[in-house]
């Protein structure tokens, strides 16, 4: 996991140096991202918690949630993103990334380092 000065932290996947791939952001606010990262910025699906407990998921694009996940599904609609189906996703992610680290540190190899 690294820590930014402001308090925020990351723990998640890397590449050139940028969070890419999945990772969960939390910030010192109590606010929370998890999902997709794609060259530092928030992409694909994934998860912004409020501290307060409100969320917000669907398909993110550049940064900005653009696609806001749905509890009503519409059928056939290109653009409705199914809200259980992203939660999942997350989750799976998650636990996925867990398992990973918790493998790879029982062989003393380390996951989260800063260059």
């Amino acid at each position: 996991m690294n820590s930014c000065r402001n308090g925020d932290t990351y723990a998640g996947e890397y590449f050139a140096d940028r969070m890419h791939g999945f990772g969960v952001y939390s910030f010192a606010n109590g606010h929370r991202y998890e999902g997709a990262w794609h060259e530092g910025r928030r992409q694909g699906l994934g998860m912004y918690s409020f501290r307060n407990g409100e969320t917000q998921a669907g398909h993110w694009q550049n940064g900005v949630l653009d696609t806001l996940s749905t509890q009503n599904f519409i059928s056939g609609s290109p653009i409705a993103v199914n809200h259980s189906k992203v939660l999942n996703a997350v989750q799976v992610m998650c636990l996925t990334i867990t398992l990973l680290v918790k493998t790879l540190m029982t062989y003393g190899i380390t996951v989260f380092a800063n260059s």
